[in-house]
């Protein structure tokens, strides 16, 4: 219901589900997902808080707060949680994906694609993590060190492009 932005019925069912079991996660989450696709923000990061007292190592509750952070417009609160968030889920592209948001909404345009590229690379999308390196590349301002581990990324994204392609064909 939430997918299909049938919002009274997603809330209605939402409500029903934690009236059933309120500790349960999957329904705090659904809840939390309601109120941020409601536009209700500081509603969404106040259960987000309550939540997470329950359930303070839930990567799925950080994900959530620094979205809802992000929406508050609390930009450094926001990349502190999802930077932690990646460090200790190093491999899911999501996390990587709201960074590159974060980073584009605080002007850090090198920082977002960056973020994208590490987020197609462990979406398995290799080719479009390449590109999002290039243009990372490509942009203005960019200092030595920081081109000179895009290009090391890079040759390793097309590195692994290429072992792709000899095994899968393509």
């Amino acid at each position: 219901l939430l997918a299909d932005r049938q919002y009274k019925s997603a809330k209605q069912q939402s409500q029903w589900l934690l009236q059933k079991a309120p500790h349960y996660l999957p329904y705090q989450t659904l809840k939390i997902r309601l109120l941020l696709a409601e536009k209700q923000y500081q509603q969404a990061e106040a259960m987000i808080n309550e939540s997470l007292k329950l359930f303070p190592g839930s990567g799925s509750l950080q994900l959530l707060a620094g979205e809802a952070l992000l929406f508050n417009g609390k930009f450094e609160q926001a990349a502190t949680i999802v930077e932690a968030y990646i460090q200790s889920h190093y491999s899911d592209p999501n996390g990587y994906r709201l960074q590159s948001r974060i980073a584009a909404q605080t002007n850090q345009t090198i920082l977002a694609y960056q973020m994208e590229a590490e987020h197609h690379y462990w979406a398995g999308d290799l080719r479009h993590g390449i590109e999002a390196l290039r243009e990372a590349a490509r942009q203005d301002g960019v200092s030595f060190i920081t081109l000179s581990k895009i290009e090391n990324r890079l040759r390793f994204f097309q590195s692994e492009l290429t072992a792709e392609r000899q095994i899968f064909g393509g």
